[in-house]
């Protein structure tokens, strides 16, 4: 299975995976085509989770004097 992920207009992360057949092939309707061709900017991959702040505790002192 392979899958894509990109962020849309809105900022939301948006993904879709798929999966060939034997023969190598992926069936799309014409409306999918489009609307893949349409919105761009797909990446390789699953959605990445954002890093976590960090914490007082991450970097040994305070962030404020």
């Amino acid at each position: 299975m392979t899958t894509w992920h990109r962020v849309n207009d809105n900022g939301t992360p948006v993904s879709f995976s798929y999966e060939a057949d034997a023969r190598r092939n992926v069936t799309l309707t014409v409306e999918e085509v489009e609307g893949l061709m349409r919105a761009g900017g797909w990446t390789p991959g699953p959605i990445p989770t954002p890093p976590t702040p960090r914490s007082v505790a991450d970097i040994g002192f305070p962030l404020c004097g």
